[in-house]
């Protein structure tokens, strides 16, 4: 995945520039964005301080080891400062348009969710009896992983299932007919059963849901039973 573009420019010609833009931009704007005078005050402090040390520096010939260290300290907490002020008073003031963060060259933020897919993969079920009457059940992703997992698209998943005493007729094929229901965030769950139920089977489909839209759930997974015990 290519690394997300920071908006704070590395070089030192760029970030002088920028820093510069910004607080000239801000400084007419603080009424009507809302940000109190004092609040500012810091920043404009601040530069005071840097721009001196950046004109020292911008010209290799005559400046100093020494005139360099003190300017990449100084621009260091600047730059830590400017971050945390756009961070508090820019990037979501809703008193800023998206046209003044774009003259700021700031980040604007994402406010359109990407729709998510359909699901077209089943889960891989594992079901254990557990002492108590208990019934865990592990979905992946990957059957060959070791791990639960949730799909990546998925809210979480939809068990559907029904126990069978023994002698009485297997349950019916369809997961929508099975009586019983859990939807679970987690891809490891736990159902309790009851010790009266010690002997019987449980017989279950699990699916990846999404909870938003019905449609893009998955199918189901294969049928699966285990044996209760007390």
């Amino acid at each position: 995945m290519p690394k997300k573009r920071d908006y704070i420019p590395a070089d030192n010609a760029g970030f002088f520039n920028w820093q510069e833009n910004l607080v000239d931009t801000f400084t007419p704007n603080l009424v009507a964005w809302g940000i109190a005078a004092g609040d500012f005050t810091p920043i404009t402090t601040r530069q005071g301080q840097y721009e001196p040390l950046y004109n020292k520096i911008k010209n290799k010939q005559n400046s100093t080891t020494a005139d360099r260290v003190a300017h990449d300290e100084k621009r260091k907490q600047y730059e830590k400062e400017l971050r945390d002020f756009v961070g508090r008073f820019l990037a979501k003031n809703p008193a800023v348009t998206d046209e003044d963060r774009a003259i700021l060259n700031i980040t604007i933020p994402d406010t359109t969710k990407t729709p998510r897919p359909a699901i077209d993969t089943v889960p891989s079920v594992k079901a254990s009896p557990k002492a108590g009457a208990v019934i865990e059940v592990v979905h992946r992703v990957d059957k060959d992983s070791s791990r639960p997992s949730l799909h990546t698209a998925a809210d979480g998943v939809e068990v559907r299932y029904t126990i069978v005493t023994k002698g009485d007729i297997l349950p019916p094929v369809d997961p929508e007919d099975f009586p019983k229901t859990i939807i679970s965030r987690k891809a490891k769950l736990l159902i309790k059963v009851g010790v009266m139920n010690a002997g019987s089977k449980l017989y279950g489909y699990s699916r990846w849901i999404n909870t938003s839209d019905a449609g893009k759930s998955s199918g189901w997974s294969q049928l699966y039973n285990v044996v209760i015990t007390d």
